[in-house]
């Protein structure tokens, strides 16, 4: 399996958040119950963890790993990452994942490393490479004026290759399968 052999790194922090406090007590001093009349207690975790996902893995995979390790089906995951990317994966377990609708907005910031020249089917590392031209030379000013456009508010046109549902369906199925449908472009910054 390519689970991360560390379930918990750091507990989330987020200065900003007072709600989220709550939630790391929660998971320091869970409730508990009763199974029954002899004194066997089963905690039932509350709150975050940080997962640092490895490459091959869904983020699905590791909320299904969390479920299983602790014996609950109420996990998930704050932002999805790509089955080949690796980094933090926010996960919430029991009533931690209340906070999720209010976290979902937060900034969030991303490390790539890039392969200019090359475009893929899918456009990321995984796909079939249908382009491939030679690269000139780039300064460092055309590559910060790039990036700068990426800055602020704008719309994108969702790829198919995205865990994006349109009418309940995600589009990597879609497109897997050879169907391409009409995408509304959304918000991002």
């Amino acid at each position: 399996s390519n689970f991360p052999s560390t379930y918990v790194e750091h507990f989330l922090m987020n200065k900003s958040s007072l709600i989220l406090i709550k939630f790391i007590i929660l998971f320091f001093v869970p409730p508990f119950y009763h199974y029954n009349i002899h004194v066997k207690v089963k905690f039932m975790v509350q709150g975050a963890l940080l997962v640092n996902k490895n490459e091959g893995c869904t983020s699905r995979q590791i909320d299904v790993e969390i479920s299983k390790k602790f014996h609950t089906k109420k996990v998930g995951h704050l932002g999805t990452l790509d089955p080949f990317a690796e980094g933090l994966l926010i996960v919430f377990i029991n009533s931690g994942t209340k906070i999720i609708p209010f976290l979902k907005d937060e900034r969030k910031t991303y490390v790539a490393t890039l392969k200019l020249g090359i475009l893929t089917d899918t456009l990321d590392k995984d796909g079939k490479i249908i382009l491939e031209e030679k690269v000139p030379v780039i300064t460092k000013e055309q590559i910060e004026d790039v990036l700068k456009s990426f800055l602020g508010e704008n719309e994108q046109i969702p790829p198919m290759y995205s865990s994006i549902k349109i009418n309940g369906k995600h589009l990597y199925d879609l497109a897997r399968r050879g169907i391409e449908i009409e995408r509304t472009p959304r918000k991002i910054n």
